[in-house]
């Protein structure tokens, strides 16, 4: 019954944990894109600034950049919620992990293939929809989803500035129980519940992706994408 009573307390702040990791991972997917072609870019210049933001990013703990957004910013005249630091905190930080995921899954990808391309006169926009991204995602979705996991467990960070999450509730609960241990078991068992459905998920779609490149042909070539353009 104390099980219950702790499990239904904590319930409360599992919306809050998902909100701030899918916005915030939602929010780093569309920051990568642009990172990502910048760090792919043929000028050096604008590879040095996607460099820059990724190495900077990663660089620093998620923890710092959250108190310069929440503490900081005010003295400029920028306030931002707890709610809305965090997504935009872990949304930057999570665009340069995205952004060496995506470029992973680039990688994976022969670099024979936008030669062929450029060779045979086609734009690199349209060999990057119809050749590159389509096999690249094969690597890109795993790890991708690799990272959500471990989003959804560091956004507990954001109950410092006071989100009202599963690790804010459990340390509000803790305080006013005297089965400590037990609420920050329920508060683990919780954080499991959540992972590990999206850790299947994951592997499915690895092998599904996996099974699908050994059944089915390659996606077309660059000179038979300009064919049959």
């Amino acid at each position: 019954m104390v099980i219950f009573d702790i499990f239904t307390t904590l319930l409360q702040g599992v919306k809050y944990t998902l909100l701030v990791s899918f916005a915030a991972f939602f929010l780093g997917a569309l920051i990568a894109v642009p990172v990502t072609a910048a760090r792919r870019s043929r000028y050096a210049f604008v590879r040095g600034i996607g460099t820059a933001y990724v190495e900077l990013l990663r660089g620093i703990p998620p923890l710092p950049w959250l108190f310069i957004v929440f503490f900081g910013l005010p003295s400029f005249g920028v306030i931002l919620p707890p709610i809305q630091s965090g997504i935009l905190v872990f949304g930057l930080v999570g665009g340069a992990y995205l952004t060496e995921i995506y470029r992973s899954g680039f990688r994976a990808v022969p670099n024979g293939q936008v030669e062929a391309g450029e060779a045979l006169g086609v734009s690199r926009f349209y060999i990057y929809v119809k050749i590159l991204i389509p096999q690249a995602v094969r690597t890109m979705l795993p790890l991708a989803i690799a990272y959500l996991i471990g989003l959804l467990k560091d956004s507990a960070i954001v109950s410092i500035v006071g989100v009202q999450d599963i690790s804010a509730l459990s340390l509000v609960e803790n305080r006013s129980s005297s089965d400590g241990l037990l609420v920050f078991i329920v508060a683990s068992a919780m954080y499991l519940i959540l992972s590990v459905p999206i850790g299947i998920f994951g592997r499915w779609l690895g092998v599904r992706l996996t099974g699908r490149r050994k059944r089915t042909p390659e996606p077309a070539t660059v000179t038979e994408a300009v064919m049959i353009r």
